[in-house]
């Protein structure tokens, strides 16, 4: 049963908590631990309750990273470096107010090369960031073996299907603005037109997408492969569509893509390379567990075989600051903060590519 304390509520429900059922992975004691997440829109502080201790485990504290559009069952979240699931709404009364405050849409892209250009449109035009809260590359045989439109494609075209949400007007609390200002066009509508332009659809049966992000992957070469990593703090930001479509427009193919919620064991292996030789490594692991990223399987169309330099160039310096300088147009210098929060991952030798490649697509893709 719900605690009692969750039922404090205001009228418009901006300055009362939401309640979240959800799910964390102790891997020290290898046990799943079930907590109530409790969340105050009107100054972003979280609360958690232990289910089976029956008490609280988090007191009342802010944590500007979790957003209001970050609260979508089915999807995880980071907070204080924990990585929750977060499995279903509490209350009715949360499930009321967050289907008013954050819209949510999933959309088909007939051709993975212009996801990226559909999310940027869509980021434009609804007027602030559309999040993506699950992304990923999927086989035309797949897609028509999920009954998802009415005409699929053939053969062996590869498309994507992606689920984003934003905030409404009806999200934002008192003196806080919300991501898209009451004047802008509903999510829905501009999504739809977006995809519309490249013969694509939205999605309305959220249990095909659930099961197209469990098909078959589709079929790729991992020679002349790169990886790129879209960092969790870009995800929040909105800036997946722009980083793909920056991407695509520098030469680059999408071979396979995904999103992925990484937990800390998976993030230092990942990162092992780089631990006792960079000071951020802690930083680093703390960042790709930080909520949900974004993998990228890459090749370049023309000049296959320089793919990981190639990437490396269009990623720019590690340091987005040296990045502004040296190479301006490059993705940390756009959409990059610092050594940690610079945006984007790419390998770094030809001879880690297929590794790395690997390490998500088989490793944690199973």
């Amino acid at each position: 049963m719900l605690d009692s304390r969750a039922q404090q509520q205001d009228p418009a429900g901006l300055t009362s908590r939401l309640a979240l059922h959800c799910e964390y992975h102790d891997p020290h004691a290898d046990l799943v631990r079930r907590y109530l997440l409790f969340f105050y829109p009107h100054d972003n502080s979280v609360e958690m309750y232990d289910v089976a201790l029956q008490r609280t485990f988090l007191k009342r504290a802010k944590y500007p990273p979790l957003k209001l559009a970050d609260l979508v069952p089915g999807t995880a979240v980071s907070v204080f470096a924990r990585q929750l699931h977060l499995t279903d709404y509490a209350d009715n009364f949360t499930r009321a107010q967050l289907h008013k405050a954050v819209e949510t849409v999933i959309l088909y892209v007939p051709d993975v090369q212009n996801v990226g250009a559909v999310l940027a449109r869509i980021t434009a035009g609804s007027g602030g960031p559309a999040t993506v809260q699950g992304i990923r590359a999927v086989s035309a045989e797949a897609v028509a073996a999920s009954r998802l439109v009415p005409n699929p494609p053939r053969g062996n075209t590869k498309g994507a299907i992606v689920k984003i949400a934003a905030a409404t007007a009806a999200g934002a609390p008192p003196g806080r603005p919300a991501s898209a200002p009451p004047h802008s066009p509903a999510l829905a509508s501009v999504a739809d037109a977006a995809v519309a332009a490249c013969g694509g659809v939205r999605v309305v049966d959220e249990r095909a997408f659930d099961a197209l992000m469990r098909a078959p992957r589709p079929a790729r070469d991992t020679n002349d492969a790169s990886l790129l990593v879209v960092k969790p703090h870009a995800v929040a930001q909105g800036h997946v569509g722009a980083i793909l479509r920056n991407l695509v427009a520098g030469g680059f193919q999408i071979a396979d893509m995904q999103s992925f919620t990484l937990a800390k064991p998976d993030a230092e292996d990942f990162l092992e390379i780089y631990k006792g030789v960079l000071p951020e490594y802690h930083m680093m692991v703390q960042e790709l567990t930080a909520g949900l990223l974004v993998a990228v399987h890459v090749t370049h169309s023309t000049q296959p075989a320089r793919t990981v330099p190639l990437l490396r160039d269009l990623c720019g310096p590690d340091d987005p600051d040296l990045a502004n300088v040296l190479r301006p147009r490059a993705l940390r210098a756009q959409y990059g903060h610092d050594k940690v929060h610079n945006a984007v991952h790419c390998t770094d030798l030809p001879d880690d590519a297929r590794l790395e490649v690997d390490f998500f697509f088989q490793i944690m893709a199973t």
